[in-house]
């Protein structure tokens, strides 16, 4: 059990947060392709599910199998029925580029900017959360850091991208972005401190779930845009990013 001052456990947050402001100054700067967005975000995928299956579940899935697997099902379960409800507000493709599926813009669908913001930060939480609960029970986890952090980044840049060709301000997409930033140190100190008041089935339950959640984020929002037009050797990127977090973890 680890023991860090809060300060300390917002900073490795907001660490995290790096990657969303990086992504967004990109997205609405540097006018990259569709083919060029979706391999990034297939090494973004890749690094993701790594986090949550080898950083997240194996270790506590050997103790607790049953308990786990449940949660990983009801997790998934969860953000799938979140991103249902969000897609009917015009939230579905909140993390396209624009390139190749539009965004929804404010004029045709009033309310869509509400919507793209809560399902941003819908996708954000079930990371910062089990970050912080990682911490206490484990300490600082590079791999899942560096995950999480360049993982954030290709989300950004192209939801950024598709906010901007949808006619959304630099003012809001860049409020949107640095705000979530900042909420993933607040989130990831909340998970911290919820690990304290719970017992160790509770723990486990909760970062399952949030595994489970993140794992039905990356084939529900990020591997659309990924896989979009299958761009060449895409399948070998994910890999790559799912290869490269776990020599990461063995190296560091």
């Amino acid at each position: 059990m680890s023991h860090y001052s809060w300060i300390y456990v917002v900073g490795i947050g907001l660490i995290t947060g790096i990657g969303l402001i990086v992504g967004s100054v990109l997205g609405v700067y540097s006018n990259l392709k569709h083919s060029t967005i979706s391999r990034i975000m297939s090494l973004g995928a890749g690094m993701l599910m790594s986090a949550a299956i080898v950083e997240l579940v194996i270790e506590i899935f050997n103790d607790n199998p049953k308990v786990v697997s449940f949660a990983i099902i009801f997790g998934s379960m969860c953000f799938s029925f979140g991103n249902f409800l969000l897609s009917k507000f015009s939230a579905a493709n909140r993390k396209r580029c624009g390139e190749c599926i539009a965004q929804p813009n404010e004029i045709d669908n009033p309310g869509s900017g509400i919507a793209i913001a809560l399902g941003t930060v819908m996708d954000a939480v079930p990371e910062s959360l089990v970050l912080g609960m990682v911490l206490k029970s484990q300490g600082v986890s590079i791999p899942l850091i560096a995950a999480i952090t360049i993982g954030n980044a290709p989300e950004a840049m192209s939801s950024s991208s598709g906010m901007k060709l949808a006619g959304r301000s630099v003012v809001w997409i860049f409020s949107l972005w640095f705000g979530l930033a900042f909420a993933s140190g607040i989130l990831t100190l909340v998970g911290y401190e919820l690990h304290a008041l719970l017992n160790k089935n509770f723990v486990d339950f909760i970062q399952a779930f949030g595994a489970g959640a993140i794992l039905s984020m990356i084939s529900e929002v990020l591997l659309p845009e990924a896989s979009h037009d299958a761009p060449p050797f895409g399948g070998l990127i994910v890999a790559s990013g799912f290869i490269g977090i776990l020599l990461f973890g063995f190296f560091a």
